[in-house]
């Protein structure tokens, strides 16, 4: 089935409310997390964006349609039964001028890695794991360097969705980011901690940001302070983009 969101994007999902995203793109219209709203303000026509974990797609699309044509979107889905519908979806809403989907996963690693597949999670437990299935794995480096990236592109957003692979990348790949210095999102769950991500960033010089909806801005999160039990996510970035972002009213 066809669920179209607010602005116009249309995700194939499976048609099955036990299913979890058909189950809340259906009842909301949209994905239910706030920083969905946030990211499509924060990008721009002609920015560039990485999604690692793409799901049902609801980022990767609704980015690339923000972009209007002047923009590249690379998403990464290593589960096959999502890769194939974000597939049908980019077709569906014509974005292969600027979307490209690509069926793996990141790692430090390249190769094959079992992976929970979390097509079917129900709506009263979005914790449970539904099983392993194999998957390909790509490197940071390959994905940048082996022609898989838009070439001469800085790449000014990054969504980190990456389960347990997610630690691995922020401990090395902030590294190779520095020259592109993105805005970026990461998933704060069992898998990644929000001590766990501190931790990580440390020695980059890249501070932790917290959405507050009402303001619909970022502020910077100090370790030790209490978070709402629904927050996913977090952001992260340099100096210098965090700089930019306040000069658009982005960060207070």
């Amino acid at each position: 089935m066809v669920v179209t969101l607010g602005d116009g994007t249309r995700v194939k999902c499976p048609v099955d409310v036990r299913d979890r995203a058909t189950y809340i793109l259906v009842e909301q219209g949209d994905w239910c997390e706030p920083e969905v709203s946030f990211v499509r303000r924060f990008i721009e026509p002609g920015m560039s964006a990485l999604d690692v974990g793409a799901s049902h797609g609801v980022y990767a699309l609704s980015l690339a349609r923000r972009m209007g044509g002047r923009g590249r979107v690379v998403a990464l889905e290593p589960i096959r039964a999502a890769f194939e519908r974000l597939e049908q979806s980019l077709v569906e809403n014509a974005l292969q001028d600027t979307l490209t989907v690509i069926r793996a996963g990141l790692s430090n690693i390249a190769g094959e890695v079992d992976v929970g597949a979390q097509a079917r999670r129900k709506p009263d437990n979005a914790d449970a794991d539904c099983g392993l299935e194999p998957a390909p794995m790509m490197t940071a480096k390959e994905l940048m360097e082996g022609g898989r990236w838009p070439t001469a592109r800085r790449l000014d957003f990054v969504r980190l969705n990456a389960g347990d692979q997610q630690l691995d990348i922020l401990r090395h790949w902030p590294r190779e980011l520095s020259e592109h210095s993105p805005l970026v999102m990461l998933r704060i769950d069992s898998g990644c901690s929000v001590n766990d991500a501190a931790k990580a960033l440390a020695g980059f010089g890249m501070p932790l940001f917290r959405l507050v909806p009402s303001l619909g801005a970022l502020v910077e999160y100090e370790l030790g302070q209490p978070l709402d039990p629904g927050v996913r996510n977090l952001f992260t970035c340099t100096r210098e983009r965090a700089e930019m972002l306040f000069r658009r009213g982005l960060i207070v």
